[in-house]
């Protein structure tokens, strides 16, 4: 009987990493605090110009569902400066298996994890074949893995989606995305990736830009359904559409917009 009145424990997600890393590199935050650096400088509205409407059109800034996406989970920072060196391949065999660029990646000063494990690996093309649409970029036949310090853990029933930072386009580093069941596997997650840059040179991804995406979510079957909108549907669709028309801007988020608790 007393279960009934018992609270009912709080979605969370725990990362852990090794002893003596905890104080030294930086940890995952909210990805509602690392928000990209282009959308936290662009302005609510575009230059008014010569445009005759009597307030200026909106940009993405007031766009609350792309911001909801780039604020959905946590972000898990670069641990340590990476430096890239992308090449031309100067051997034809090389060039005709992984393109016409090479590319090599080092953390500063050969940083570790535990035991003196690295933190980048290789990974086989086979592993994903020549179909896959990766190798359209010069490099993309570079399969790369970040031995990634951080484990995982949430509770019962709920996994976790990795995945490329929502709308930061920061950097040329593209991961292969993933689910994980966090509930049970709690192993450190590693993180596939090429590099989509095009260019020969030398770049550095600096340590404690957003590297990837942690969007933790209950494991749920979703039933499909599909069919044609009935009369109350669409009623429903025209007042949703007469409220749109009648603000120059925020009626999304004043008037279907659910806001969003997170610590």
């Amino acid at each position: 009987m007393f279960n009934l009145f018992r609270r009912k424990e709080k979605p969370w997600i725990q990362f852990l990493t090794y002893p003596g890393f905890v104080d030294a590199i930086p940890h995952p935050v909210p990805a509602q605090k690392a928000l990209p650096e282009w959308f936290k400088n662009l302005k609510a509205d575009c230059p008014a110009g010569n445009d005759p409407r009597p307030f200026p059109p909106p940009t993405i800034k007031r766009c609350v569902p792309a911001l909801d996406g780039m604020s959905q989970g946590f972000i898990i920072p670069n641990w340590a400066d990476l430096a890239v060196i992308v090449r031309e391949t100067t051997d034809e065999q090389r060039e005709k298996a992984f393109g016409p660029l090479e590319v090599g990646f080092s953390y500063h000063d050969n940083f570790n994890l535990g035991m003196g494990k690295e933190t980048i690996e290789g990974h086989s093309w086979d592993q994903v074949g020549d179909e896959c649409g990766l190798s359209k970029y010069p490099c993309g036949k570079q399969l790369i893995k970040m031995l990634n310090p951080w484990s995982i853990r949430t509770p019962k029933g709920w996994s976790i989606k990795v995945q490329n930072p929502s709308n930061h386009f920061s950097n040329d580093l593209h991961f292969i995305e993933a689910v994980i069941d966090t509930d049970e596997f709690n192993h450190t997650v590693n993180f596939p990736f090429v590099w989509t840059g095009n260019k020969v040179g030398r770049f550095l991804i600096p340590r404690g830009v957003p590297l990837v995406q942690i969007v933790p979510f209950k494991r749920e079957t979703v039933e499909l359904k599909t069919g044609t909108a009935n009369q109350d549907e669409i009623n429903r669709l025209v007042n949703q559409e007469n409220k749109l028309s009648c603000g120059f801007r925020d009626v999304y988020r004043n008037e279907f917009w659910h806001k969003r608790k997170q610590k």
